[in-house]
């Protein structure tokens, strides 16, 4: 790809005036990156309020560092410091990418950077396309005990997969094919006026353990209503009672004692790769997505969503910026196959694309918090076509 570069094994054979090809992994110096020494050193704890009150981490000191297998760390700057693309690529590049440079050292020790490459996709399976039309109905952020929960609107919905909303032919013939359902996380959430919801070891505090259990029962009434006609995967997310670091285990069977023994009932983790109708299917309540959009200045979750793509990483910035599961010998968020549907619960609005990739092909889904938006996703399972069906009753008298 560049003839005339040599391949610099570590960082520290680069010599000036060469031209080199390295690879590593990128990491994203952030002055406002949340910081919890920050609270101990910082006057008065006022910075560290006021980042903490942030949407978005992004700022124009930031810049980017490249650290090889070796351990050895070099300041990255894209064409020169103060050049716009410098700017854009130093936003929009996160912490914990596999990226390959062209460029060449400075007198100061930084790499000047001409180009950036990510690895080819990875392979993805081989698919026998069904005879008929199969689809893949895709819910999230219900949130029972939400200010905002609308009862009819949620009953609605559930009503449409089961087949109960109505007698027109787009709904007969529609639900009778949904091979199954996915609740994408955030089943459950608190009252926005109880107050903080952990104590200081990180444990739910009495009045809020009280306050889930009765919505986790309520939840579980929707899932049963599911699971009596469909295969039905429930997968924790944020607001419910799971585990904080990723991938969250699956939601406790006594939370739902009345779907849970259902034989189409599955409680799995978050995120989900599941195989449906020979397609490999990558579900996510969010956070990963969420999360990179914190650290970056692109302009929607689905854009974040085709990066990851092209990262073949599900979850890069982990552990930095988001709680992980220690894993020692692997990493089970690098993309072993590209898969043919990805979808993102829990985003502020519904998007999605076909992506195309060499020889790949996927369908991106952001799938809308159902609280916010009562909408819920069909993937057709035969054509890749998706279509949302909303369920708002604000107009209805």
């Amino acid at each position: 790809m560049y003839p005339n570069a040599t391949t610099a094994k570590s960082m520290l054979d680069l010599t000036m005036g060469v031209e080199y090809t390295v690879a590593g992994t990128l990491y994203k110096e952030m002055k406002l990156k949340p910081n919890i020494l920050r609270e101990f050193t910082t006057e008065k704890n006022f910075e560290a309020e006021k980042v903490e009150l942030l949407d978005n981490f992004v700022s124009d000191s930031d810049y980017l560092i490249l650290e090889d297998l070796n351990g050895s760390r070099c300041n990255v700057v894209f064409e020169s410091k103060n050049s716009e693309k410098n700017r854009l690529m130093t936003s929009q590049l996160v912490t914990g990418i596999i990226a390959g440079l062209y460029g060449q050292i400075d007198s100061s020790g930084t790499f000047i950077a001409k180009d950036i490459v990510f690895n080819d996709p990875p392979p993805q399976r081989s698919i026998t396309v069904p005879q008929k039309d199969a689809y893949l109905a895709v819910i999230s952020g219900v949130c029972v005990g939400h200010p905002k929960y609308d009862v009819v609107a949620t009953q609605m919905a559930f009503d449409f997969i089961n087949g109960l909303a109505g007698s027109g032919a787009f709904v007969n013939d529609v639900a009778a094919k949904i091979s199954r359902v996915i609740i994408a996380g955030n089943g459950v959430i608190a009252a926005e006026d109880e107050g903080k919801r952990f104590d200081v070891r990180g444990s739910l505090r009495p009045k809020e353990l009280s306050s889930i259990a009765g919505h986790m029962k309520s939840f579980d009434g929707l899932v049963e209503q599911l699971v009596n006609t469909v295969d039905v995967d429930v997968m924790p997310g944020p607001n419910d009672p799971s585990n904080v670091t990723i991938p969250q285990q699956p939601i406790h069977p006594f939370m739902l004692q009345r779907s849970s023994p259902f034989s189409t009932c599955r409680l799995v983790t978050n995120p989900h790769l599941i195989q449906e109708n020979g397609l490999d299917v990558f579900v996510t309540s969010g956070q990963t997505v969420a999360e990179i959009e914190k650290y970056s200045t692109y302009s929607s979750r689905l854009e974040v969503m085709k990066n990851l793509l092209q990262w073949g990483h599900y979850a890069p910035s982990a552990p930095d910026t988001m709680r992980c599961y220690p894993f020692k010998d692997t990493d089970p968020f690098i993309m072993k196959h590209t898969p043919h549907i990805m979808i993102c619960g829990n985003c502020p609005k519904f998007e999605t694309t076909l992506v195309t990739v060499k020889e790949t092909k996927s369908r991106l889904v952001c799938v809308p918090e159902f609280v916010s938006c009562p909408t819920i996703v069909l993937i057709n399972l035969k054509t890749l076509d998706c279509v949302p069906i909303n369920f708002s009753t604000e107009n209805v008298v």
